[in-house]
């Protein structure tokens, strides 16, 4: 048996054969400590600088690192003698504070591009979160001619 990563467009899953150790639950494995595989904790122990310290600080990490970075956190169950962990490909935000995040480090944004930050599957959907922004007046649409795109930017940018 070996663990097996599977990737979606908007997850990835990790399952890794094995129940979690001890007293350990989904519900508690951020607040308990317990390694899982005693040869990993050896071997990053000898890392100079290693990011994980102590028994059981590697999901914590991830945790972390994913808040951080305003995605949702990892889901983590167990299922008959598996483990299995759920990346989500999803920022932990509202669409349109996703938008207006993303606008304020880049002049634009697509359609596209707000289904691959947010997870939605469905152009409509974003296609009616951009007229409600416009609405509120915290977007507008780049016009440019000869464009099949639709890019929108913030309301109070400046026309190039």
């Amino acid at each position: 048996m070996s663990c097996t990563e599977t990737i979606y467009n908007d997850r990835i899953t990790f399952k890794s054969p094995g129940k979690l150790p001890g007293i350990v639950t989904p519900t508690n494995i951020l607040d308990e400590r317990c390694s899982r595989n005693s040869k990993i904790v050896r071997l990053i122990n000898k890392i100079p600088n290693s990011p994980n310290q102590d028994l059981g600080e590697g999901i914590n990490t991830a945790f972390h690192e994913m808040k951080v970075s305003g995605f949702i956190e990892p889901n983590i169950e167990e299922k008959g003698n598996y483990v299995i962990v759920t990346l989500k490909h999803a920022l932990d935000l509202e669409p349109e504070e996703v938008i207006l995040k993303y606008l304020s480090h880049n002049p634009s944004i697509t359609n596209k591009k707000v289904r691959d930050l947010t997870g939605i599957q469905e152009s409509e959907k974003v296609s009616s979160i951009f007229a409600k922004m416009r609405e509120k007046g915290l977007i507008k649409r780049e016009e440019k001619e000869g464009q099949q795109t639709n890019y929108w930017t913030n309301a109070d940018t400046e026309a190039a």
